[in-house]
C-alpha cells in the first residue's frame, strides 16, 4: 500500500506528523512543547521506598513524581546483591537509597506514576540493543518463514558484546550484513556514551533522551511503502536529511520541503480527518456510528447501527455493522494513541460463526499496528475485550485540559437539584431552632428556582423558626455551585460579639475569593450597626403613663 508521510514542523512548540494512504489519514502524531514526553528516555534513579505488598519499589528519577519498578524488571545486573536475586522477590532484588539506571516504559497517566524498567533497550532503525540480556531474537512483525530465518541467521553472525541481546526490526528483513553492522555499531557507541553520562552524574537525573518527533517517525515508520516525506520546516528537515543521511542515503530523493504557501495538512485536506480524531462519536460509512469513552480504567467503545438498523434482516445488518466497526476501531486505536483495556459492545449477534467473522476482521485490521496488542473472543453479549501497548500519549491529553466546571464527567449538576439540595441545607440550619438571616448567592437560574418553585417553604421558615431567607443572583457565578452566609441572631443570656456568626456553606466550587470574604465582614458590620441603632432607638422612646 503506497502511502506519503507529512511532517508540518513550521511552529516548533508544536509538531504533527501523519501517514496518509489513499488520501484517508493512517497514523497520526503530536507532540508539544507543553507535554512533557518521558517514554525512552534513560535516567539515574534512587529507590525511595521498598513496597513488599506490591512486589515493587518507588524510585526518585528527578521528575515530578515518582516511578513504580516492579520486582519482574529489575535485571540482575543493577541488583543490590545479585548471588541472592534468583527468585524475583523485591526485598531480595533493591534497597532503600540504592542508585539505578532506569528507562520509563509506560508514561505517568492520570494519578498513575511512570512505569519504570531496569531492562534497558535501545532502538535503532534495523535493530534494537538490550545491554542487559544476551538473547538473540527476531520482531514478530516478520511473518514470514524465510525471512524469519535468514533474519536469524544474519543476526547470529553479527556478535554483539558479551552479555548483550539484540532484536531485528521489522524493517529489516530483506537488509544485508553490512547494514545491520552499521546499526549495531552506533547502538554500541550510545549505550557506552549512557555509562559515562551516568557515572558523572552525582544525582538523580536525565541521562539519556529519547529522540525528538521527527526523528522517531522517521525510524520507527519508514519504509517501503512510503514514497514521499514531505516535511514544512528547516529544522525538521535537516533532522530527517541526517536520518537518511545515516540509514537511507539511497533513498534520500524521497526527502522533500514542502514549499507551501498553504499549511501542509490543509493542502492534502487531511485537517477535517485530525479535528474528528478528537470527537468522541465516529461516523460509519453505511450509517452506523463509534462512541469512543476513554475511562481512567479502560476505553469503553459502543458500536450504533444507526440507519441500518431498519432493514429487514437483523443479524446481517449487524454483521455488516460490526465488520465495518472492526476496521474503524483499529484505525481509532492508531490515530487516537489509545492503550490499555479495550472493550468494544459490537450490536448483538446469534451466529457464533458471525461472531467469529467479526473477531476475525478485527485481528486482520489490527496486524499493521506496531502497537502490541491481544485480541479477545467476542462474547455472547458481544463484547470483545483486547489490550494495546501505549506508544505515544494519548492525543486526549494533548492540548487540552480537564473542563474545571464538571471535573472531566461531562455533566453538571441541574438547577432544579441544586434548589433541593440548598432546601435541605436550610432545613438542616433551621432544625436547630436559632433565628437569623441567610444570604444564598446563586447564579441567575439557581435564584429564580428559589424564589418561585420554593417561595412558600422560604416563607415557612420565616414564619415558624424567625430564618429570614434572602437570595441574590450573581450573573457571573459558576452553574453548578452556590454559597450560603449564615448570620444567626445570638439567643437570650448570651452575650453580643461585635459582627455577627457567619457560617459559610459551599457546594460543589473552590473556596470564595478574597472579594467575597471582604463582603462577608462589611455585610456583618452593617449588621451590627442597625442592631446597635435599634437599641438606642428603643431606650430614647418614652414610655407612656
Amino acid at each position: 500500500m503506497s502511502k506519503e508521510m507529512l511532517i508540518n514542523a513550521a511552529m516548533s512548540e508544536n509538531v504533527r506528523a501523519a501517514i496518509v494512504a489513499a488520501g484517508k489519514l493512517w497514523q497520526y502524531f503530536e507532540e508539544s512543547e507543553q507535554l512533557h514526553r518521558t517514554r525512552g528516555n534513560i535516567y539515574l534513579g534512587r529507590v525511595t521506598s521498598v513496597r513488599p505488598s506490591l512486589d515493587a519499589c518507588f524510585v526518585d528519577y528527578g521528575e515530578k513524581r515518582h516511578g513504580l519498578l516492579p520486582a519482574k524488571e529489575v535485571v540482575l545486573a543493577q541488583a543490590a546483591d545479585p548471588s541472592r536475586s534468583s527468585a524475583h522477590n523485591i526485598r531480595k532484588l533493591v534497597k532503600q537509597g540504592q542508585m539505578l539506571l532506569v528507562q520509563v516504559e509506560k508514561e505517568p497517566v492520570g494519578e498513575k506514576g511512570a512505569r519504570l524498567t531496569t531492562d534497558i533497550s535501545l532502538a535503532g532503525r534495523h535493530l534494537v540493543l538490550m545491554p542487559y540480556s544476551g538473547s538473540l531474537g527476531v520482531s514478530r512483525k516478520i511473518r514470514d518463514g524465510a525471512a524469519r530465518k535468514l533474519a536469524r541467521d544474519l543476526v547470529s553472525q553479527l556478535k554483539p558484546p558479551r552479555g548483550m541481546g539484540l532484536i531485528v526490526r521489522t524493517v529489516a528483513a530483506g537488509e544485508t550484513k553490512r547494514t545491520l553492522l552499521r546499526d549495531l555499531n552506533y547502538l554500541v557507541r550510545l549505550w557506552k556514551d549512557i555509562q559515562v553520562r551516568s557515572r558523572k552524574l552525582k544525582k538523580t537525573g536525565l541521562v539519556h533522551a529519547e529522540a525528538d518527533l521527527v526523528t522517531r517517525i522517521l525510524r520507527d515508520y519508514y519504509d517501503n511503502d512510503v514514497q514521499k516525506v514531505l516535511i514544512d520546516g528547516d529544522r525538521a528537515l535537516e533532522s530527517a536529511r541526517h536520518f537518511f543521511r545515516l540509514f537511507a542515503p539511497r533513498q534520500s530523493s524521497r526527502l522533500q520541503l514542502f514549499p507551501g504557501p498553504e499549511p501542509i495538512f490543509s493542502h492534502f485536506g487531511i485537517e477535517e480527518q485530525i479535528d474528528q480524531i478528537h470527537e468522541r462519536t465516529v461516523a460509519l460509512s453505511s450509517g452506523g456510528s463509534l462512541v469512543i469513552d476513554p475511562t481512567e480504567a479502560l476505553v469503553a467503545i459502543d458500536v450504533n447501527s444507526g440507519k441500518m438498523s431498519g432493514k429487514p434482516d437483523v443479524e446481517r445488518t449487524a454483521l455488516e455493522s460490526n465488520l465495518e466497526a472492526a476496521e474503524e476501531v483499529a484505525r481509532q486505536l492508531r490515530l487516537r494513541n489509545l492503550g490499555g483495556i479495550i472493550v468494544i459492545d459490537f450490536i448483538d449477534m446469534n451466529k457464533r460463526s458471525n461472531r467469529k467473522e467479526v473477531e476475525r476482521r478485527l485481528r486482520r485490521a489490527m496486524a499493521d499496528d506496531k502497537a502490541r496488542h491481544r485480541v479477545g473472543p467476542i462474547s455472547a453479549f458481544g463484547l470483545c475485550t483486547l489490550t494495546r501497548q501505549r506508544l505515544e500519549q494519548p492525543l486526549r491529553l494533548i492540548g487540552f485540559n480537564t473542563c474545571p466546571r464538571c471535573q472531566g464527567i461531562g455533566l453538571i449538576r441541574s438547577s432544579e437539584s441544586l434548589a433541593i439540595k440548598v432546601m435541605r441545607d436550610l432545613e438542616s440550619h433551621a432544625a436547630r431552632r436559632r433565628p437569623g438571616r441567610v444570604e444564598i448567592r446563586a447564579n441567575c437560574d439557581l435564584a429564580n428556582a428559589l424564589q418561585n418553585r420554593y417561595r412558600q417553604q422560604l416563607a415557612h421558615l420565616e414564619r415558624e423558626v424567625g430564618l429570614r431567607v434572602e437570595v441574590f443572583a450573581e450573573a457571573g457565578r459558576d452553574t453548578s455551585s452556590y454559597e450560603l452566609q449564615v448570620h444567626e441572631t445570638p439567643a437570650v443570656g448570651e452575650a453580643y460579639n461585635e459582627g455577627t456568626e457567619s457560617t459559610d456553606v459551599v457546594a460543589e466550587q473552590p473556596q470564595p475569593t478574597g472579594n467575597n470574604q471582604r463582603e462577608q465582614e462589611s455585610a456583618g458590620k452593617k449588621t451590627s450597626r442597625r442592631k446597635r441603632r435599634r437599641r438606642r432607638r428603643k431606650k430614647s422612646t418614652p414610655t407612656l403613663p
